[in-house]
């Protein structure tokens, strides 16, 4: 009987080596990958693991790290809109003086353009990157990471463009102060309150695993933000008269529309900018709640 029981357990044995081990045992660390995750991935795997192993530096139980991808954020993410900011600036006020006569006119087309690369860096390319990439670990702690970031950036750009009301003429060339303090608090808080509705969205969308959903959310966020200029250009083209405050439904449009004047008068904020300018910040609520019971049925499983 003892021979019995010790041919089944070999049979068990036998059994047990010939049939495959279970998914987590071959795959300890498996987790979903984003598009943009194998360049911001530590480990072995990723581009900076890779960096770090040429110079011998080899990231211990980097394998075993399932959040290897955002060890670096926000920072690498901050530099990278920084070098995005920054060349927007060197294309646009910087370059004004090579482009002609520098002149208050010269600045002020420059500037438009600036805003609305400003407001392009904000509301796409910003969550075309995170919404590209793995959920992180605390999707709302990362999200309102990224709007400090974002927030800070954008206000490092519109603050030195503002430092004198009406501009004034520092040799060799005219300062940037074009619009008066108000106009400027008012771009200010433009950006920020966007800042903190796509951050909401973000958050929301990234608490949940990464499939067609975020593709969805991130097609949103393009149409909401570029109706506007479409509409307006379109109309434009073929002569037909649109309302203007359609112009202040899109940070890329608004921005322009803060800073434009009648000739021979100074811009100046109204009631319906301020609204346009506020909005977005009640509008993110929501998102935030959203994202917030997102998490918490995340964690419960």
């Amino acid at each position: 009987m003892s021979g019995d029981a010790n041919q089944s357990a070999g049979e068990r044995d036998g059994a047990s080596f010939g049939a495959p081990k279970r998914e987590e045992e071959h795959h300890p660390a498996r987790r979903h990958h984003g598009i943009l995750d194998p360049m911001l991935d530590s480990s072995d795997e990723g581009l900076l693991g890779g960096l770090g192993e040429r110079k011998g530096v080899r990231p211990s139980n980097a394998t075993d790290d399932r959040w290897a991808h955002r060890r670096g954020e926000p920072r690498i993410f901050a530099l990278l809109l920084s070098i995005y900011f920054l060349a927007s600036a060197m294309l646009t006020i910087f370059s004004a003086p090579a482009i002609g006569n520098p002149s208050a006119a010269t600045f002020q087309a420059a500037s438009r353009t600036l805003l609305a690369l400003v407001a392009i860096g904000v509301v796409v390319i910003w969550p075309l990157t995170r919404l590209s990439q793995a959920s992180p670990r605390r999707p709302i702690t990362a999200a309102l990471a990224d709007v400090i970031v974002v927030a800070l950036l954008a206000q490092a750009v519109i603050w030195p463009m503002t430092v004198l009301p009406g501009g004034a003429t520092i040799h060799p060339l005219p300062w940037l102060g074009l619009w008066p303090w108000s106009v400027a608090f008012g771009i200010a808080t433009l950006f920020f309150t966007w800042s903190t509705l796509v951050g909401a969205i973000i958050a929301s969308a990234v608490s949940r695993v990464p499939g067609w959903g975020r593709a969805g959310w991130m097609l949103v966020v393009v149409l909401v933000v570029a109706g506007a200029p479409l509409a307006l250009m379109s109309a434009g083209r073929f002569g037909v008269a649109l309302p203007e405050w359609l112009s202040l439904l899109s940070p890329i449009t608004a921005s322009v529309e803060f800073i434009e004047s009648p000739s021979g008068l100074t811009a100046r904020m109204n009631s319906i900018e301020w609204i346009a300018a506020l909005a977005p910040l009640a509008v993110s609520i929501p998102f935030w709640i959203i994202a917030r019971g997102r998490s918490r049925d995340t964690m419960a499983t």
